[in-house]
């Protein structure tokens, strides 16, 4: 009987397992979320610190529950890691200040006084 169980057990398991080996932005987050629970574990059995007000052990217990929930979420969903989109985003920013500023420097060339030619002799 204990047998069959285990054998249950793991091919309902297995899924999961392959995509856990293959999905490495899921992996990557819950081995951040299992490190972030072992610093927050370690520092709750220091004796100095009340637990209930300290703001460290509090946000290392906020980070290990997001990423422990976004690693699910990947191995749930087959979500990868997200795409960065920033550099487009910078070189659009970089883009408008330059014309930005293209057109200050022209305003300023047409506003500034021309200095009258002074002919060859």
């Amino acid at each position: 009987m204990r047998g069959t169980k285990t054998k249950e057990t793991a091919t309902r398991l297995a899924p999961y397992a392959r995509q856990l080996a293959e999905n490495e932005y899921a992996r990557e987050n819950l081995r951040r979320g299992a490190e972030s629970l072992r610093a927050a574990y370690k520092r709750s059995q220091k004796r100095r610190v009340k637990n209930a007000k300290d703001e460290k052990l509090h946000h290392q217990l906020e980070n290990a529950l997001s990423q422990l929930t976004e690693g699910t979420r990947a191995l749930a969903g087959k979500r990868q890691k997200p795409k960065r989109h920033w550099p487009k985003r910078v070189a659009a920013v970089g883009l408008a200040g330059a014309a930005t500023a293209g057109a200050v420097m022209a305003a300023k060339v047409a506003k500034a006084p021309q200095a009258p030619a002074v002919a060859a002799q």
